[in-house]
């Protein structure tokens, strides 16, 4: 299988990742509480090597879902969706529409942003058979000190038509921070 990087950087909404802690500003990251780019770069905390996604570092960093309309623009075996869920663990309906405007959905799994993903028998109700893993951690600055936890909703697709879209979930408590594909 091929490996294509989706470059969500025109969708992306929010920022979380910093140089600095914001100093005199009213409201940043997530309930004043952000990660300093040093900590998230840090390669001690990367629980999954390799170069299969791409993260947007910069002025947005990450997608704060709010029905985005992403372009795909290929075939789609697998999605990696990498982000997290505030303020619990959530379960969305990603909408897809195929070339010739017909469409389909595929449920995708957002684990809450303070915790491992521990795989047991009772994961089987919140993942809907997608596969979930741990990418990366870090730890957290601002108003709270914690880790934070990336991790990789991956959910298999067996349609044979060319992807041209999909529309995100209208919940700003998902965020997303890269977006894989294979074909």
């Amino acid at each position: 299988m091929s490996v294509k990087k989706i470059d969500i950087s025109k969708y992306c909404n929010h920022k979380l990742i910093y140089e600095n802690l914001p100093e005199g500003e009213s409201y940043f990251g997530l309930d004043n509480i952000c990660i300093l780019k040093q900590d998230f770069l840090s390669k001690y905390k990367t629980l999954k090597q390799g170069d299969l996604y791409n993260y947007c570092l910069g002025n947005q960093d990450n997608i704060a879902c709010d029905g985005q309309r992403i372009f795909i623009g290929s075939k789609v075996k697998r999605w990696h969706f990498i982000g997290f869920a505030y303020w619990g663990d959530v379960n969305e309906i990603i909408k897809v529409i195929f070339d010739d405007d017909t469409e389909d959905w595929i449920d995708i799994a957002f684990i809450e942003w303070s915790r491992l993903f521990v795989h047991g028998p009772w994961s089987g109700n919140l993942t809907h058979d997608n596969k979930i893993e741990n990418v990366r951690v870090a730890v957290t600055a601002g108003d709270m000190i914690h880790l934070v936890y990336f991790h990789d909703c991956v959910c298999e697709f067996s349609k044979e038509k060319t992807v041209k879209e999909i529309i995100l979930p209208n919940n700003i408590l998902v965020h997303i921070f890269a977006l894989t594909i294979e074909y």
